[in-house]
């Protein structure tokens, strides 16, 4: 998934904090983030937005002399399907920021898992928009044939050998890429459990911390250098949406 994000604050230590919470959990879902950072409304920023199409806005709630609520509307009537969060010292500006239906408000200092849960959930929210998630396919080569399918239809991935077996909830192919060369080009709803393991988080019935227990009727064991991601990144991940 390609994201275009926004951050606009003006105290400079919470633009450079957020900027990073973003790039972390843009890699560590395997969103393709582009970020542009504001420091104050000027007439750069008017030109900017009138120009590039933004995703997800991130915006302080009171920048200098200019209301947060009223860059969000400026965003809203160009790009309406833009994810808008605001972060704030300011709590009595909730309503007003729920009246534009933003996506999330929250409260500085911001704390980074309060902060990824709301990242995950807003990359589910635009999917569903752009409605990118049912129609993401996968290309590899299979029997010397080019073949495409459907990324959310792969239960699994696992190595075996110099090949590499992808399961789908349809029927199974052999490769002879890389599962790391396979692993670049998966959505952000794929979890690496091991080395020679990726697996669809879509497919998982439980984790119980050791293990996955899968909806194909797998049962996977978690290496323990993999342990702690592992369970992290479903935890966070919305259950129950496709």
């Amino acid at each position: 998934m390609k994201l275009t994000t926004l951050i606009v604050d003006d105290d400079l230590v919470a633009l450079s904090v957020h900027k990073a919470y973003i790039e972390s959990f843009s890699k560590k879902y395997r969103v393709q983030t582009t970020i542009h950072t504001f420091s104050d409304i000027t007439e750069e920023f008017h030109v900017f937005i009138a120009k590039q199409k933004i995703d997800l806005a991130i915006l302080d709630i009171k920048i200098n002399q200019t209301s947060g609520i009223a860059v969000a509307k400026k965003i809203q009537s160009l790009y309406p399907l833009t994810a808008i969060i605001f972060i704030s010292n300011y709590a009595q500006y909730t309503f007003d920021a729920f009246e534009l239906l933003a996506y999330g408000y929250l409260m500085k200092t911001v704390k980074q898992e309060t902060f990824e849960r709301l990242f995950v959930r807003t990359i589910h929210y635009l999917n569903s928009k752009k409605s990118n998630t049912s129609t993401s396919t996968l290309e590899f080569i299979y029997n010397r044939q080019k073949t495409v399918i459907k990324q959310h239809s792969i239960c699994y991935i696992q190595k075996d050998d110099q090949r590499v077996n992808i399961i789908t909830n349809i029927s199974n192919f052999t490769v002879y890429e890389s599962i790391k060369q396979l692993e670049s080009r998966l959505c952000y709803f794929f979890i690496k459990a091991h080395s020679g393991l990726i697996i669809n988080m879509n497919n998982i019935l439980h984790i119980d911390g050791k293990r996955i227990i899968m909806n194909t009727g797998d049962i996977f064991d978690i290496p323990p250098s993999r342990m702690k991601k592992v369970n992290e990144v479903y935890k966070n991940f919305p259950k129950g949406l496709f």
